[in-house]
């Protein structure tokens, strides 16, 4: 797994600019889809996603996938996938890998390019052009817009990340389904979420969710990094 795929939802995740003038814009009518990702979650406290992950590069005839789950809350998000956890607590990060046994212990130090979970919904605010790329995008018997950020920064690692956002659905408006980042380097990767949980137990039954207690992992070897 990479270090982008890692900075998900960890979650999320250009230098190459398409010139069309379709898109390379501050599009009002995307801005309002987008603001309406930003308001459906950021007033959740707290939340899980289930969802799986792609990443393609047809270049190398490449393609893994897996399954993973995510909860956030705030700056904090525990991410759960096959082989490994990773744990923020909004300072300190946790990298466990279970078949090695070991726990990687960082600072929590975010970048501006990282596409992080917690703020995937609001990258629009800053850095990135935006513009509706298709309208009405049948998924899994829904429909959703699919919204094409542009960022500004010719040093990020990716050059497009598309979102795509319910519109006018009610509860639902402003649900991301699925978001895509093309990077530099040819990869494809993919997040599509498939369950969707409000306030789930987890958090409120275990008050230490967002942190690694090396004692509950008998044997682990911790690494420290800071």
């Amino acid at each position: 797994m990479t270090r982008k795929q890692k900075s998900f939802f960890v979650f999320f995740m250009v230098g190459v600019f398409f010139s069309s003038p379709s898109w390379a814009q501050y599009d009002p009518k995307a801005k309002t889809i987008l603001e309406s990702a930003k308001a459906r979650y950021s007033a959740i406290d707290y939340y899980r996603i289930k969802f799986t992950s792609s990443l393609e590069n047809k270049a190398y005839n490449t393609k893994e996938s897996y399954y993973g789950s995510i909860v956030v809350q705030g700056n904090k998000y525990h991410l759960i996938l096959k082989n490994q956890e990773i744990i923020n607590d909004g300072s300190t990060v946790w990298t466990y890998l279970k078949d090695a046994k070991e726990v990687n212990i960082s600072n929590y130090e975010p970048e501006e390019e990282d596409i992080t979970p917690n703020k995937v919904y609001s990258l629009y605010e800053k850095g990135f052009k935006y513009a509706i790329e298709q309208e009405n995008v049948a998924i899994d018997g829904g429909t959703y817009d699919k919204i094409r950020l542009s960022p500004t920064d010719t040093k990020v690692s990716y050059h497009t990340i598309f979102l795509f956002i319910k519109k006018n659905a009610g509860a639902n408006t402003g649900a991301i389904k699925k978001w895509q980042i093309y990077e530099k380097n040819g990869n494809e990767i993919t997040y599509s979420v498939y369950e969707f949980t409000k306030y789930p137990k987890v958090v409120t039954e275990n008050p230490n969710y967002f942190y690694f207690d090396t004692k509950k992992y008998p044997g682990v070897e911790v690494v420290d990094l800071r």
